[in-house]
């Protein structure tokens, strides 16, 4: 979230993923944070969903990952 604030205005796109490499909402990452971030900068792009570990079903991962999202971003 500081990196966002910090560099925000530069911003052009958003690529997520966790603490433990794979898709957002399945490590640590405090994404309510991530999300008041990108709020805060005024951040209306893309986001993409950046996975490392591939050690799981790739679609498993993309829907599980845009459901989290979705519902975070849904939140208010």
């Amino acid at each position: 979230a500081e990196t966002i604030r910090k560099h925000g205005r530069s911003l052009v796109h958003f690529h997520g993923n966790d603490d433990n490499e794979r898709g957002p909402g399945t490590g640590g990452a405090d994404y309510r944070q991530i999300k008041k971030a990108l709020e805060d900068v005024g951040y209306s792009g893309y986001a993409s969903i950046e996975v490392f570990k591939f050690d799981q079903d790739p679609r498993a991962v993309a829907r599980g990952a845009l459901d989290f999202l979705r519902q975070l971003f849904a939140m208010r």
